[in-house]
């Protein structure tokens, strides 16, 4: 009988290959995936519902940072409100139109946490231009996102 020959085990692919865990359902992020420029953390588009043509822009545009639906969230402090919505969304159409759209989208999902309850009518009354700025913010979102590009880039678009 021959004596056994030891195998040699050679390091697999798998052995060698760094994980990077979705931080949403923990698998390994090894295509379409972004990283959250706030917390380093990697995500799968699918996980962060993200569409590829915003993957993209991200790709593309260097200046634009992405913030996954966490950070993005704890970035919100309770003192969000229709104004300072306004505002960034301002910011990112001076970025472009595709980041104006990736950050409207971003808005919407932030829209359900707003407490109505804290702006009475009679303090909405008094806060016109919280009202005014609601409205406007409503019909970006909603209606059409270039209301919020500035004048002096809309000729850009």
């Amino acid at each position: 009988m021959p004596a056994t020959k030891k195998r040699k085990v050679k390091p697999t692919a798998k052995a060698n290959m760094i994980f990077w865990p979705c931080g949403i359902c923990r698998k390994n992020c090894k295509i379409a995936s972004i990283c959250c420029d706030n917390c380093d953390t990697w995500y799968h588009l699918r996980c962060e519902e993200l569409e590829l043509a915003d993957f993209e822009m991200f790709l593309t545009d260097k200046n634009v940072n992405y913030s996954c639906k966490g950070c993005f969230s704890h970035d919100q402090s309770d003192e969000y409100t229709y104004t300072s919505a306004l505002l960034r969304l301002t910011e990112a159409g001076e970025k472009g139109f595709n980041y104006l759209r990736f950050c409207s989208k971003k808005e919407k999902g932030m829209l359900p946490t707003i407490t109505e309850a804290e702006y009475s009518e009679e303090k909405l009354a008094v806060h016109l231009d919280h009202a005014t700025s609601k409205l406007l913010l409503e019909s970006c979102l909603f209606v059409d996102p270039q209301i919020c590009v500035p004048k002096w880039a809309s000729a850009v678009y």
